[in-house]
């Protein structure tokens, strides 16, 4: 299995480059997240994805779910 979630406004891992990695996974359980102020309130760059103070409510829980799910 395979989650993919990035920033959109990650200088790190930029969305496009997590994008061609989720693509050339071979995983047939994948799940790739955009991290983005339209769907999730604020930008979200590389540290904020775990440690913003906005992480709590919107990365952790998705993780926590997309794992419980398989499991």
């Amino acid at each position: 299995p395979l989650l993919v979630v990035v920033g959109d406004a990650d200088p790190l891992v930029r969305p496009p480059d997590a994008r061609a990695c989720f693509e050339a996974s071979g995983s047939s359980d994948r799940e790739f997240v955009l991290m983005d102020a339209f769907n999730h309130q604020v930008h979200w760059g590389h540290v904020d994805l775990l440690l913003g103070k906005d992480a709590p409510r919107h990365v952790w829980p998705l993780v926590i779910d997309w794992l419980d799910a398989r499991t």
